[in-house]
């Protein structure tokens, strides 16, 4: 990270206030994008898609297996 090595050169508790606040909007950020997607998945009602919600995860987790496996 760039902005902490600048951080350092000031001195170590800037570099540490550095890694706080990036920190907390990471963590912030994550929990936020989740929560949005979270509700947006409650506004949508496919009944094929409930059906087959297992399918659907199982095929996803394995297309993510082997993408990166392919990557790797």
């Amino acid at each position: 990270m760039p902005v902490f090595l600048a951080a350092i050169a000031v001195n170590i508790r800037t570099a540490i206030e550095v890694l706080v606040v990036y920190s907390l909007v990471t963590m912030v950020a994550m929990v936020g994008l989740t929560l949005a997607a979270v509700w947006g998945g409650y506004q949508v009602k496919w009944n094929w898609l409930e059906r087959h919600a297992n399918h659907v995860t199982a095929a996803v987790l394995v297309a993510l297996g082997i993408a990166a496996w392919v990557a790797f």
